[in-house]
């Protein structure tokens, strides 16, 4: 059963969805979340590291059966900070097998369920998380672009027919979330935390509806064909224009476009 696995069966589609995530030094994505019913799910971009976490039944570890409160904010769990129960350390030691560490999960709730996207870099690459809390914008822009991907490509969607039980005894539930105000916070006390942290103000991050504007602009389409491509108003594709640009830091369509470049935010338009 587990040979057919997406994460094994499709490997290649799942790498070639991920591949631009190199440019940040990321080798390795995984997702994972629970059913409504308790039942787990889970896909990554490493085939060989998902044969194993399926057949060790690793998904009772990880993370997301760790947070009980109900939190609307994204929370950021950086693996190499937290303190880590046994099951967990011996997940995160078979990663460690596989090539890929520093692991930084982010973590969405929707409907009471965790939602948990897991971006690893190499073993050796000890500066990548610092790396992830300066480009969040490009992580949650992949994410947008990775949940329509599952909602959309026929492959990915089998893993809703790969759910596995939780075996209670091996469910780790102790992680507990650090509020803190602002990314420069994070970097005065990355080394001195051992929590989960979410941040006490949304952070400045483009919405689904902003990135979907972008990727029309990206193509040169105008607002008044966008508005008419998605079936929206011009007036509403103006002001998710508009709030893009104030949240990139940019003041013209030219401007806008750059910084979309150069911050690899393309990558997922």
């Amino acid at each position: 059963m587990i040979e057919k696995h997406p994460c094994i069966q499709h490997s290649h589609l799942i790498q070639d969805l991920c591949f631009p995530l190199k440019r940040l030094g990321i080798v390795f994505f995984g997702y994972t979340t629970t059913t409504a019913e308790g039942k787990n799910i889970c896909v990554g971009s490493d085939p060989d590291y998902g044969r194993q976490y399926l057949n060790r039944s690793y998904y009772n570890a990880d993370v997301h059966h760790s947070f009980n409160d109900v939190v609307s904010k994204p929370i950021y769990l950086l693996w190499d900070n937290v303190t880590q129960t046994k099951h967990q350390i011996e997940l995160y030691d078979l990663a460690k097998e596989f090539g890929h560490s520093h692991t930084l999960t982010i973590i969405q709730q929707h409907e009471d369920i965790n939602h948990c996207y897991h971006f690893s870099g190499s073993n050796s690459n000890n500066a990548i998380n610092q790396i992830y809390f300066h480009h969040l914008d490009y992580l949650h822009a992949f994410i947008h672009y990775f949940n329509d991907k599952l909602n959309s490509i026929a492959e990915l969607q089998e893993i809703y027919d790969f759910q596995f039980t939780a075996i209670d005894d091996k469910v780790d539930t102790n992680i507990n979330i650090q509020t803190l105000t602002s990314i420069h916070e994070f970097d005065d006390l990355q080394l001195n935390f051992n929590n989960a942290i979410a941040f006490k103000r949304q952070l400045h991050l483009l919405t689904k509806e902003e990135l979907q504007c972008l990727h029309w602009l990206h193509k040169g389409k105008s607002a008044e064909l966008t508005s008419q491509i998605v079936g929206k108003s011009r007036k509403t594709i103006e002001r998710h224009i508009a709030n893009a640009k104030i949240k990139l830091h940019c003041h013209t369509a030219f401007q806008l476009g750059e910084r979309i470049a150069l911050s690899g935010i393309s990558d997922w338009l």
